[in-house]
């Protein structure tokens, strides 16, 4: 895999090259970027020489560092946001390959690296592309059983972005609507249906599940493992509050992002442009298309076997959650209806989209 990463990595940055050096724009120059020198100057979390807004503080944290290593310039931001891409092409990759096979996975990866918001946002400052990332390694993790790893990364994703708590109740929902299968969801009878070559993946996944470890501590421990990425975020909240006195952002930045928000008609036309954002724009109506069409000429055949079919469902029915869940919160809170709060999700769309 890592190899992969290596070969997406040097893909990407060949083809956003021209872009590797532009000066930083928009909230980069308002925000991030102070954020991150105030973090490179001084250590301080919370910045100082600009308006802090309440975001948690990882990516920042990570250009510091990058800056530290290799000195402070546009283009070392930007490749350092280039690898973050990678790692999530990658990534989407590596998910593909546990609920669809190797073909498909290839598709969505590269369906992926050439989205136009996922393309745009590949060199940019901002706090989604990291938090696609962690979700999509999250969601690897919670199909694989490694509750573990997904503690882990699910609390790198809320340090990432605040918003990415939103899949710790999804994870719940599904796992109780799951019972005692989500434990062995079907990955070993994945394995069995695909071809002997992709195999191994799945049948790693199987033997780390939790069933395949012992029973008796295993309930406990998927519950704490749901819970525990709400403990980074809480402690960066009251430490937040100690510095500012504000529980998250500010005074103008909660007028703007969540009281004028809080209203029937402005949820119910958010709602609608969301769903545009997702289904629709940046020629996604193209996958919603070709989805409609797989459903329709796979009616009747069974491409892969039963059991392979049972084992994907799982993975659409925890993807279509977690898009709805994003789409109903990014509907209530959130002044600016930008579509890239909607990068998170994006990866597992392409691939629910592949997969149909």
């Amino acid at each position: 895999m890592l190899a992969t990463l290596a070969a997406v990595f040097a893909g990407l940055a060949v083809f956003h090259f021209p872009f590797l050096s532009l000066p930083y724009f928009w909230d980069e120059a308002g925000y991030y970027i102070p954020a991150a020198l105030d973090i490179y100057n001084g250590w301080l979390l919370v910045p100082e020489s600009t308006l802090p807004i309440g975001h948690t503080p990882l990516l920042m944290i990570y250009l510091a560092l990058a800056w530290k290593l290799f000195g402070f310039s546009p283009l070392v931001t930007r490749t350092a946001m280039v690898s973050i891409a990678a790692a999530t092409v990658t990534a989407t990759y590596a998910l593909g390959r546990r609920v669809t096979g190797r073909e498909p996975a290839v598709w969505a990866a590269l369906l992926l690296a050439l989205s136009p918001m996922f393309f745009a946002q590949s060199t940019m400052v901002f706090l989604d592309l990291p938090a696609a990332l962690f979700t999509t390694l999250a969601v690897i993790a919670l199909l694989d059983g490694r509750m573990l790893m997904f503690a882990v990364v699910a609390s790198l994703g809320v340090l990432t972005k605040e918003t990415a708590v939103v899949l710790l109740p999804v994870a719940l929902v599904w796992m109780w609507w799951g019972g005692k299968s989500a434990k062995r969801f079907g990955v070993r009878r994945l394995a069995a249906a695909l071809p002997e070559t992709e195999q191994a993946p799945a049948a790693k996944a199987e033997a780390e599940l939790p069933h395949s470890k012992g029973r008796g501590l295993a309930p406990l421990l998927r519950r704490v493992a749901l819970i525990a990425p709400l403990v980074p975020l809480v402690a960066w909240t009251i430490y937040y509050h100690h510095k500012t006195g504000f529980w998250t952002g500010n005074a103008e930045y909660l007028q703007f992002n969540l009281y004028s928000t809080l209203s029937p008609g402005r949820f119910f036309w958010t709602l609608l442009r969301r769903s545009y954002e997702v289904f629709v724009g940046g020629f996604n109506w193209l996958l919603v298309a070709g989805a409609a069409l797989g459903i329709w000429w796979g009616r009747g055949q069974s491409h892969r076997g039963t059991e392979a079919q049972r084992a994907s469902r799982h993975y659409l029915v925890f993807a279509a959650g977690l898009i709805a869940a994003y789409i109903f919160m990014l509907s209530v809170v959130g002044g600016a209806v930008l579509p890239r709060y909607l990068l998170p999700i994006v990866p597992l769309f392409i691939l629910v989209a592949v997969a149909l």
